[in-house]
């Protein structure tokens, strides 16, 4: 059995031991910790945003938003892609998700 030792952060808090008999491999042990850790010690944001159509954008691609009177200047997830035809024009409205540092596990 291997033992896993979640560290986070600076590296000077240790999160709680994950101990399983069914992890028997390095890898599998690297992806349960990456795992508790992203379940764990991140907090999701997830933000609309209405934007003129330019150009097609996939989910899972990378986003990145400088605007600075709306306080969301950050590398953004995309979720959710949606396109809307108006009199006024076509609009995006992507969703996108980041991820910020949580409370202590």
């Amino acid at each position: 059995m291997i033992e896993i030792i979640c560290i986070r952060g600076s590296g000077d808090k240790e999160a709680p031991s994950i101990n399983d008999p069914l992890i028997t491999t390095i890898p599998i042990a690297v992806q349960r910790g990456k795992h508790f850790i992203d379940e764990n010690w991140y907090k999701v944001h997830k933000k609309s945003i209405l934007v003129p159509y330019k150009d097609d954008c996939y989910i899972a691609n990378i986003v990145e938003v400088v605007e600075g009177n709306l306080g969301i200047d950050a590398k953004h997830q995309i979720v959710e892609h949606n396109i809307k035809i108006t009199a006024g024009g076509i609009w995006s409205t992507i969703s996108v998700e980041t991820y910020v540092p949580g409370e202590e596990i």
